[in-house]
Order: structure tokens, then C-alpha cells, then sequence
């Protein structure tokens, strides 16, 4: 079968939409981790920190995020991803270490503080109902 070159033109570009949404979710799943812990451990303050409008104020704030990291490092870091020709793999275009551990650190920092928000929330209800 055969590819279309299409595809590989505009792989960059579907790349950074790609990681776009990728940052936002994990924006997402973290604010979704803090919506959890101040229910559990701030239950009257809960209202008003997660306000209909703190929460679209925090939905504007994520996307913003994860467009503004993706296009930096993109675009002044230079770890666009690209399809190289004749695969189905996305590369790094420069693949500079930063690109690499840039990006594992960036979004493993995420990962743990939303496990660790996660675990204080659990914490916390055990240490209620027991």
C-alpha cells in the first residue's frame, strides 16, 4: 500500500496539535486532582474556590498552558515533531537531550503531583471513616 505524502507534509503541524492536547489533558487531570483534594480537605471552601467562575477562569488558564509549553518547545526549543518519511513514528526533529528529559520531566512532574494529590485525598477519607 501506499502512503500519502500529504500526510508527512503536515506532520509537524499535527504534532504540535497533538501534544497541544496532550498538555491540557494533563492540565486537565490536574486541576480534576485539586477539584478532589479541596472537596475532601476544604469542604466549606469548596464553593468558592471552584466557582462557575474560577472553574471556566481555570479552563481558560490550562489551555492557555498547554498551547503556550507546546509552542515553546516547539518553536523556541526546537522539539517540533515531525513523521520521517516512509514511517508511522513520531521523531523529534532535533533531538537534543532537553527534547528528550525536557518533555519526560515536564510531564512527569504532572503525573506526580496529581498522584500525590491523589494519595493525600485518599489519605484523608481513610483517616475520616475510620
Amino acid at each position: 500500500y501506499s502512503r500519502s505524502k500529504g500526510i508527512y507534509d503536515l506532520s509537524e503541524h499535527f504534532g504540535l496539535v497533538i501534544l497541544s492536547a496532550y498538555e491540557i489533558c494533563s492540565f486537565s487531570h490536574l486541576t480534576i486532582s485539586i477539584n478532589r483534594f479541596v472537596a475532601v480537605n476544604l469542604p466549606l471552601s469548596y464553593s468558592k474556590i471552584f466557582s462557575e467562575r474560577n472553574t471556566l477562569v481555570m479552563i481558560v488558564i490550562y489551555w492557555i498552558l498547554g498551547i503556550a509549553i507546546t509552542v515553546w518547545m516547539f518553536k523556541l526549543v526546537e522539539c517540533a515533531q515531525y513523521l520521517p518519511d516512509g514511517t508511522w513514528i513520531y521523531a523529534f526533529k532535533a533531538a537534543t537531550d532537553f527534547c528528550w528529559y525536557g518533555s519526560f520531566v515536564i510531564n512527569s512532574t504532572w503525573v506526580a503531583i496529581v498522584a500525590v494529590l491523589d494519595a493525600l485525598t485518599m489519605l484523608r477519607i481513610q483517616c475520616t471513616f475510620v
